[in-house]
């Protein structure tokens, strides 16, 4: 079942992570996050409903679940669950190869994700999308900063900045403004150019 399978992935790799073993955390993560991309480039009905539902009479077994209908149902899993899922793994993945020494692996996987907002964020307007970008800057900017390359990790931080000029008025987007300025300045630091 692949949504059973990718559920315990994650799982493994947040263990593995949250012991402080990144060599396993980063084999787990890298499965993991193959199968969360997987499900979110082609997110298919068909083959999710089953474990949906099964999960849910799991979850509330109690409650007659049957009336939910099978669209809606689908609709709440990808919300709650594989938006939420997908960024989850990725930052995990690029900071857990970060920190292995695996720089062009975890630049894969954020040219991977790029690609994703690009192909299902098209439709969303600039200043909205413009979020999911700066997000993922955040995670390139630290991995370049791991690597050593402060100048190409200044770059990533300056452009998250600038993708969030026109972000709305929100506490997430001014925090992680706050982060992308801080760590920009923070490279800046570090190479003496103030």
């Amino acid at each position: 079942d692949p949504l059973c399978r990718v559920e315990v992935e994650t799982t493994w790799m947040r263990l593995a992570d949250r012991l402080e073993e990144p060599r396993e955390a980063a084999a787990y993560a890298t499965s993991a996050w193959s199968h969360w991309f997987a499900l979110a480039s082609s997110p298919s009905a068909s083959d999710a409903l089953p474990s949906i539902r099964a999960l849910l009479s799991t979850l509330a077994p109690d409650e007659d679940t049957t009336s939910i209908d099978d669209s809606r149902l689908f609709v709440e899993w990808m919300s709650d669950r594989l938006s939420p899922s997908l960024q989850s793994v990725f930052r995990t993945t690029i900071r857990l190869y970060g920190r292995l020494g695996l720089t062009e692996e975890a630049l894969a996987v954020a040219g991977d994700m790029r690609s994703f907002f690009d192909r299902n964020l098209a439709h969303v307007p600039a200043n909205i999308r413009g979020v999911s970008y700066a997000d993922l800057q955040e995670s390139v900017g630290n991995l370049l900063d791991q690597a050593g390359d402060l100048e190409a990790s200044y770059d990533a931080f300056a452009e998250g900045v600038a993708l969030l000029e026109d972000a709305p008025d929100h506490p997430e987007v001014h925090q992680l403004r706050a982060r992308l300025s801080f760590n920009a300045a923070n490279e800046l630091s570090k190479m003496e150019r103030y």
